[in-house]
């Protein structure tokens, strides 16, 4: 087991060339369930945030700004995806970083909030960079963690296996099940208090890799998930098999135990 991302900030430079993600739709339920969520344990203002892997477009510390009114720190190791955060959101001012996430050249415990989404299922040995996480969030701050559902015994996990065989291969499957994501903050508890930690949210098709993403048949796909997606969202359902993503949501202890 090794600390290296599984596919290397070339793949990342590479897929944002060819990729344009959508942006962060407030009204869609699974980001409408995230920006409530984090406004619930987010109370400062004008909090000190940083997003870990922000590239591209930087659309979550876009989205943060506008609901927190945060100032926004960013760190990438693509140098695409540093420089379409930087002119994607360059009205907002934000601090923008080219570095990987084990060498960060930030004064540890200094944000209100350190989050990451996507990123550390992209790592053989998830643990030292969630450790990164809660060595820059300060005393009393919040560090939200995301990863897709992509197990097997999900939904998404299901559509991506149908469709995409290879995302085993720049994914850790691994750790996408409640008691092995769980497993990775047990560690944590003299530094961290929990808040949440398990499968959460409504289900998000748009979280698949369908084969048709270019075609107007992906129109009908997200149709279909924006009334699943909500009817999942009021019916509270936090499951292994609906949920489209897994989340950890903890305050550092000001004191370590």
């Amino acid at each position: 087991m090794t600390n290296d991302d599984a596919v290397g900030s070339k793949y990342w430079s590479l897929k944002w060339e060819k990729e344009k993600p959508p942006p962060i739709i407030k009204w869609l339920a699974h980001n409408y369930s995230v920006i409530k969520l984090l406004k619930k344990y987010i109370t400062v203002r004008q909090p000190l945030i940083l997003e870990i892997g922000c590239g591209p477009e930087g659309r979550w510390l876009k989205c943060l700004k506008k609901e927190l009114g945060a100032e926004i720190y960013g760190i990438d190791y693509s140098l695409i995806g540093i420089k379409s955060t930087y002119f994607a959101i360059k009205n907002l001012n934000p601090k923008l970083i080219l570095a990987d996430a084990f060498h960060i050249p930030l004064k540890q415990e200094v944000f209100d909030l350190v989050f990451s989404m996507g990123v550390i299922e992209h790592y053989d040995n998830p643990e030292e960079i969630i450790q990164k996480h809660i060595d820059l969030v300060k005393p009393g701050g919040i560090v939200f963690i995301q990863i897709p559902n992509l197990a097997s015994s999900s939904v998404n996990g299901i559509i991506n296996k149908i469709f995409n065989e290879k995302i085993s291969e720049d994914h850790n499957i691994s750790i996408m099940e409640p008691e092995k994501f769980k497993n990775l903050f047990i560690s944590l508890t003299n530094e961290m208090s929990e808040l949440y930690c398990g499968p959460y949210g409504p289900l998000n098709l748009a979280a698949s890799r369908w084969p048709f993403r270019s075609s107007p048949l992906i129109y009908i796909v997200h149709l279909i998930n924006f009334f699943i997606g909500y009817i999942t969202y009021i019916l509270r359902i936090n499951s292994r098999f609906i949920s489209s993503s897994y989340v950890y949501i903890g305050r550092k202890k000001y004191n370590k135990e």
